[in-house]
C-alpha cells in the first residue's frame, strides 16, 4: 500500500504542515486507519477513496474535516494525474460534501458558512495571556469545524504564549471545539494579513503548523467584524514550520488554498 506525505500551505520541503495520505483508501477499516495514522505521527492523515470520500485520523481518533490534509490530497491526486491542473470537484467528508479544486495546479477547499457562539470559558489563563495582551473576547467559530478564537494585540505576543496543554485539552473538549487559534493583525510581516498559531492537544496535537479550517473560521470571522475588509486575506501561521494561507471570503463562501510539496513516497508493509 502506498502512503506519501506532503507538505501543505507550503512550495518548500520541510516547511508547512506535514499530513499523510494514502490515496487508495478505499475498503480499509476503520482501526485499520488509525494505526496507519498514528504510525505516520502526523496531525493529520487524510485516506482517500475512489469517489472522493476523505476521512481524516489524528494520531488519537477521527476528525470530521481537515484543510491541510484536503490541500494535501488534491497535490497529491493531481501529481498522479488522477485530477487536472484545473479541476472542480466535489469531495465527501464527515462535515458534509465540500467544493475543491485546482486553480492552475493550486489546490483549494470551499468551507461551510460561517457560525460563531459565545465562548463560554476564557482561555486566556490557559495560555500565559495577560489582560494587556488581548485585543477582545474569545469567541467560538464554524467553517467546518469549531475553533476558540483568540485575537491578541501584536505578533510578538505569539512568541511568548505558554500553554497548558492538558488544561487547554479538557477546556477544547468542554465546548466541543478542536482547536485554540491564537492571532494578532498588528506586527504580522509586510504582505500578510494576520500572523497565527494554533493548539489542538484535545486531538492529541500540541501545536498544529497550519490550520486550513480554522483559519478560514478566522478569515470569515474578521471579515464579518469589519476588522479586515477581504476579500482576500493571507495568513501566516506556525513556529518553527512556517507557512502561509490564502483565504478568500466572498458573503457566505469561505474559500481556503494553497500550494503543497510532496517530501515521502513509501510502501507501507502490513502483516498479519
Amino acid at each position: 500500500m502506498k502512503v506519501y506525505q506532503v507538505d501543505a500551505f507550503t512550495d518548500a520541503p520541510f516547511l508547512g504542515n506535514p499530513a499523510g495520505v494514502v490515496p487508495d483508501g478505499a475498503g480499509l477499516p476503520e482501526d485499520l486507519m488509525q494505526a496507519i495514522a498514528r504510525e505516520m505521527n502526523c496531525s493529520e492523515t487524510a485516506f482517500v477513496a475512489g469517489n472522493l470520500h476523505i476521512r481524516y485520523f489524528t494520531p488519537r481518533q477521527e476528525v470530521d474535516l481537515c484543510g491541510h490534509a484536503t490541500i494535501a490530497s488534491l497535490h497529491l491526486l493531481h501529481e498522479l494525474g488522477r485530477l487536472d491542473p484545473d479541476s472542480r470537484v466535489s469531495i465527501q467528508t464527515g462535515a458534509g460534501v465540500i467544493e475543491a479544486g485546482l486553480r492552475a495546479g493550486k489546490p483549494y477547499m470551499v468551507q461551510n458558512p460561517l457560525q460563531v457562539r459565545p465562548c463560554s470559558e476564557d482561555p486566556g489563563p490557559l495560555l500565559g495571556l495577560a489582560p494587556a495582551d488581548r485585543d477582545g473576547e474569545a469567541v467560538l467559530a464554524y467553517t467546518g469545524l469549531w475553533h476558540v478564537l483568540v485575537p491578541v494585540r501584536h505578533a510578538e505576543v505569539l512568541h511568548r504564549l505558554e500553554p497548558d496543554l492538558a488544561r487547554l485539552a479538557r477546556h477544547n473538549r468542554a465546548l466541543g471545539a478542536a482547536t485554540t487559534h491564537i492571532f494578532a493583525l498588528d506586527g504580522a510581516p509586510a504582505g500578510v494579513d494576520v500572523r497565527a498559531r494554533d493548539f489542538a492537544p484535545a486531538l492529541g496535537v500540541a501545536e498544529d503548523p497550519q490550520t486550513g479550517t480554522a483559519s478560514g473560521a478566522m478569515g470569515a470571522w474578521l471579515v464579518s467584524t469589519g476588522r479586515l475588509r477581504g476579500p482576500r486575506l493571507l495568513a501566516l501561521q506556525g513556529g518553527d514550520r512556517l507557512g502561509q494561507v490564502a483565504v478568500h471570503v466572498d458573503g457566505g463562501r469561505v474559500e481556503v488554498g494553497g500550494p503543497a510539496v510532496t517530501v515521502l513516497e513509501a510502501e507501507l508493509r502490513i502483516h498479519g
